[in-house]
């Protein structure tokens, strides 16, 4: 009998941050020219949202998830759970596959991946495609994403599987201490979205500058670019 482990509350800043974003545009972001990522109940419920993207395929990552719109898109689905044991690199290769083909059959379509909230299954199903599809280190596959979802967490289980698919898939690319200091800075780059306290972005700035510091170095290219997101309120 397996046991799955119980699936984590959201905090209030999570469901906060979440509401403010799917309140004004519903709950889809853009990762790349003509790939989504978003949740169930704002994303893939919120037709209209999904035309005005002009989306034509979506992809299910979760259970108990129905299509809403069956005669409006083509769907797919992979029943897993968000749980540390479940084996979701099972699956990574037909998603890839299902968002690559996809994409390079024709230049009208686009596809939108989600799970029910946007921000472990489904994140993790679009980093592994970035991994063997477009050959992405595991760090620049999960910056691609959360740089347009800042929000994003892959549970620790599908962490370490994506790390096993990256060492698989680009063993040149892979660098186990590089890839824990990035995760470690992106979990501080989550929080500090999720953070509301902070007076003003010149001390949230300052601040990231000097955990970046310590983390990878005074030389390093993170700084500059967290900067500029704060600037251009990437980071709220």
């Amino acid at each position: 009998m397996v046991v799955r482990k119980k699936q984590k509350k959201m905090s209030e800043d999570e469901k906060y941050c979440i509401r403010r974003v799917s309140s004004l545009v519903g709950d889809i972001s853009q990762i790349d020219d003509r790939l989504y990522l978003g949740s169930y109940e704002q994303g893939a419920k919120f037709f209209q949202a999904l035309k005005d993207r002009k989306i034509t395929h979506i992809l299910t990552v979760g259970n108990n998830m129905p299509p809403e719109f069956p005669e409006d898109f083509e769907y797919r689905f992979v029943p897993v759970y968000d749980s540390e044991t479940e084996k979701i690199i099972e699956y990574w290769p037909a998603t890839g596959r299902f968002i690559y083909n996809t994409l390079i059959s024709s230049p009208k379509n686009v596809v939108f991946v989600h799970c029910y909230a946007g921000v472990s299954r489904s994140s993790s199903t679009i980093m592994a495609y970035y991994i063997e599809y477009r050959s992405k280190s595991l760090p620049t596959a999960y910056e691609i994403v959360r740089r347009q979802r800042p929000w994003i967490r892959p549970n620790r289980g599908f962490i370490n599987q994506l790390k096993e698919y990256s060492l698989l898939l680009n063993p040149d690319f892979y660098d186990e201490e590089q890839i824990n200091k990035y995760l470690r800075a992106a979990r501080i780059l989550r929080h500090l979205f999720l953070d509301r306290k902070f007076p003003n972005n010149k001390d949230k700035t300052d601040y990231i500058i000097k955990i970046f510091s310590e983390i990878f170095g005074e030389d390093n290219c993170f700084s500059t670019q967290i900067e500029q997101e704060i600037n251009s309120n990437l980071i709220l």
